[in-house]
């Protein structure tokens, strides 16, 4: 009897959850469309059908857009019906939606009760929107290759060939840079990947920008840093031209914890950013050859204008990729970890090694500092718009994060040379000053104060011969001369 009981529950359970999971059946396609793909600002009709509906009660179907930043369905208050047993199917309802801003979102389909505040999502298309001025950022990024170029050609102006020589001569310094640039980072960025918990296609970003070579941006941070840009524009060019091996070959080890897909390097691009920054250097070179005096002029407005056009550059970007703002927080933490931790491991490694502090610094920022184009043109080639510009926040927020660390680093070391060197400076100044004195005293008091210095210079064994010269009227005789003693002074 019992069991009974327990199998009739059982029914009556399995009914209800039976029409609680069926409370709506109604069946809505898209046709052939799996997703939407549109512009910002750009308008697109959706047809959606319904096939059949089984249900006893009036319901309503109605449209709404999953997240309203990225876009909005215009006709809503019209995009709104109802249905009946007694509705003739299939019936089509054609709905318009626009796109606002960048991103990935879903357009649902619900339906309710009439008269009823509770609805239920029943099906639901992706809609994909794409940046709106593509075009315009691609003209933008050729248009302001020409400032770039300009501050290569200045800087190759007050370069060298000596100290470019030098580099080669004693390349210890490039080693570092070059181990630390192909080994630390790749395996940096994917102890980032897996310590934040990135996925998809911002795991992978972080990884490539990991694997690529050095962005002139180091170069600008080492002039801004009075540290030794000559061994900088030389790392910069020597991984630009490692990362046509490199490159490919730390990929092909790291992306396989990632995705398997076959991710191609743009060896055309590479090629193209080695003449970019080979080109306008050499010519600086050579302009500095014919006319030397050109090195003292371009030195007193280098700094200025690397200072613009990073600024100018950060503003572009900003305007031009505001999205990369809108990045999840662990994309914002994973892009400041790899420049921060990278520089540091890069710093710390040129000061084991025993490198000066000018060398120290442009290593540290030569590991720091990753060429995000190489990136972000990777990325185009793996990913469709708009995930390949989505993915782009994280080498974009990476510049970021470098140029933030850099500013403060600036800052610090002018306030410290404003109030700690230049105290030690003037100290400094002060004891020489007080020596300057004593030295000029003694030699008024005695007439000869060069002689005295020379003679204070001898060692015992000099004054102890000095001493037994003496003739037998108790008079002082030198073996030699003044100039003699000088001379073996």
């Amino acid at each position: 009897m019992g069991t009974t009981y327990i199998w009739m529950i059982s029914l009556v359970l399995l009914c209800m959850l039976h029409e609680g999971s069926c409370e709506q059946p109604i069946n809505i396609t898209f046709g052939d469309v799996t997703q939407v793909i549109m512009f910002e600002r750009q308008e697109e009709t959706v047809n959606v059908s319904v096939v059949s509906y089984d249900g006893n009660d009036v319901i309503s179907v109605y449209f709404e857009s999953e997240n309203l930043y990225t876009f909005e369905v215009v006709n809503k208050t019209f995009a709104r019906f109802e249905i009946n047993p007694e509705t003739i199917f299939p019936m089509t309802f054609a709905v318009t939606v626009k796109g606002r801003h960048i991103g990935i979102s879903e357009l649902r389909v619900l339906v309710a009760a009439l008269g009823s505040d509770s609805s239920e999502q029943v099906a639901s298309l992706v809609v994909k929107i794409k940046v709106g001025n593509a075009i315009s950022q691609v003209i933008l990024q050729y248009v302001f290759y020409a400032p770039i170029i300009s501050a290569l050609f200045m800087m190759g102006a007050t370069m060298d060939v000596e100290a470019i020589a030098g580099c080669f001569k004693h390349p210890l310094p490039i080693f570092i840079g070059f181990f630390c640039q192909f080994v630390v980072m790749p395996a940096l960025s994917l102890g980032i990947v897996k310590l934040v918990g990135l996925d998809g296609s911002y795991a992978l970003g972080l990884l490539l920008l990991g694997c690529s070579p050095s962005g002139k941006t180091s170069n600008d941070l080492t002039v801004l840093l009075d540290a030794d840009y000559v061994l900088s524009i030389t790392m910069t060019a020597c991984s630009t031209t490692l990362a046509l091996a490199m490159m490919p070959l730390n990929i092909f080890i790291y992306t396989r914890f990632l995705t398997e897909a076959n991710i191609e390097t743009p060896y055309a691009q590479i090629a193209m950013q080695i003449a970019i920054l080979m080109t306008p250097v050499l010519l600086g070179i050579l302009l500095k050859y014919k006319f030397p005096q050109v090195k003292e002029k371009v030195l007193k407005i280098l700094k200025p204008v690397l200072v613009i056009i990073m600024l100018a550059s950060a503003a572009m970007t900003m305007y031009y990729s505001w999205y990369i703002f809108l990045s999840p927080p662990t994309v914002y933490l994973a892009a400041f970890l790899l420049p921060f931790c990278g520089g540091i491991l890069g710093g710390l490694i040129a000061k084991l090694s025993q490198l000066p502090n000018a060398k120290v610094i442009a290593v540290s920022m030569e590991t720091g500092v990753q060429n995000g184009l190489f990136t972000s043109l990777v990325l185009r080639v793996v990913y469709p718009s708009p995930e390949a510009d989505l993915a782009t926040a994280v080498p974009s927020l990476a510049f970021f994060s470098m140029l933030f660390i850099g500013i403060l680093i600036i800052i610090s070391r002018m306030v410290f040379n404003r109030f700690f060197s230049r105290k030690d400076a003037e100290d400094t100044q002060d004891i020489i000053q007080r020596h300057e004195a004593e030295d000029d005293s003694v030699e008024d008091h005695n007439g000869k104060g060069i002689e005295l210095t020379s003679i204070n210079m001898l060692d015992q064994e000099e004054v102890m011969t000095e001493d037994n010269n003496n003739d037998s009227a108790g008079n002082k005789t030198f073996p030699h001369d003044v100039g003699d003693i000088n001379g073996r002074i």
